[in-house]
C-alpha cells in the first residue's frame, strides 16, 4: 500500500462489512430486547443500516472502484465481546442493557470511522463521496444520540450487589437521613423524659402538702367549745335560782 487513495479503499472494504455486521446484530438486539422502544430504534436503524450499504456501494463507484469488504475486527470484537457476557446467564434486565452498550459502542465506532473516512475524502478532492459519506454519518450520530437516551431510560436496582467503594458511598449518601432520624427520636425521648420527670416533681410536691396539712392537723390544740354549744348550757347561778 503506497497512497491515501489504497488506504481510503481498504476502510471503505471495512466499513462494507461493519455495516453487515450490524445489520446481524441489529436484528439480534432486536430479538433480545422486551422493551418497545428499543425494538422500534433497532428495526428503524436496521433499515437504515441496509440502505448505508448501498450508500457505499455509490461511494465505491464514485471514486472509481468496486464495491468489496474485508473483516472488520473492530466491530467483530464488540460482537465476541457482546456475546462473552451473554455466555454468563444474565437476566432479561441486563440482557437488554448489554444490547444497547453493545449498540452504542457500535454507533461510537462508526461515528468515528466515518469523520476519518470524510477527512480523507476531504484532501482527496473526492466530493461526491463526502456528500454521501456525510449522509451517513449524520444517520449515525442521531442514533447514537438514540441509544444514550434507552439507555438512560433503563430502570433497575442500580444499587443491588453493592459493595466496597459504592456500598461506601451509598451508605454515606444515607448517613444524613439517619442522622436527621435519630436526633428527632432522640429529642423526643428528652422530652417525654422531662416530661414524666415534671409529673413525678408535682406529684411528690402534691404529697409534700398532704403530709404538712396532716402534720398541722395533729399538732394544733384542742379549742373550747363552740359558741353555739356554750350558749345551749344552762349558767350555773341560773340553777341555783330556781332551786329556791
Amino acid at each position: 500500500m503506497d497512497t491515501a487513495n489504497q488506504f481510503f479503499v481498504r476502510e471503505l472494504q471495512d466499513m462494507y462489512n461493519a455495516e453487515k455486521q450490524a445489520v446481524r446484530a441489529l436484528n439480534e438486539i432486536e430479538q433480545q430486547c422486551k422493551r418497545a422502544e428499543i425494538k422500534r430504534a433497532a428495526a428503524r436503524h436496521r433499515r437504515q443500516t441496509e440502505g448505508q450499504i448501498k450508500r457505499l456501494d455509490h461511494v465505491f463507484r464514485a471514486i472509481g472502484s468496486q464495491p468489496s469488504e474485508r473483516t472488520c475486527e473492530g466491530v467483530s470484537g464488540l460482537m465476541q465481546e457482546k456475546r462473552s457476557v451473554e455466555s454468563e446467564r444474565l437476566n432479561q434486565d441486563l440482557t437488554e442493557l448489554n444490547a444497547l452498550m453493545t449498540a452504542l459502542k457500535f454507533e461510537r465506532y462508526e461515528v468515528s470511522a466515518y469523520e476519518s473516512l470524510i477527512f480523507i475524502a476531504q484532501q482527496m478532492k473526492q466530493r461526491e463521496a463526502v456528500r454521501l459519506l456525510k449522509e451517513t454519518l449524520k444517520e449515525e450520530q442521531d442514533t447514537a444520540k438514540l441509544m444514550l437516551e434507552q439507555l438512560k431510560k433503563t430502570k433497575m436496582d442500580w444499587q443491588a450487589g453493592a459493595t466496597g467503594q459504592q456500598a461506601t458511598a451509598t451508605a454515606r449518601k444515607a448517613a444524613p437521613a439517619r442522622r436527621g432520624a435519630t436526633a428527632t427520636a432522640r429529642r423526643g425521648g428528652a422530652a417525654a423524659q422531662r416530661g414524666a420527670a415534671s409529673a413525678q416533681r408535682g406529684a411528690a410536691s402534691a404529697q409534700r402538702g398532704a403530709n404538712a396539712s396532716r402534720q398541722r392537723a395533729a399538732a394544733a390544740p384542742r379549742r373550747g367549745p363552740g359558741i353555739a354549744e356554750a350558749a345551749s348550757r344552762p349558767r350555773a347561778g341560773t340553777r341555783r335560782g330556781k332551786a329556791a
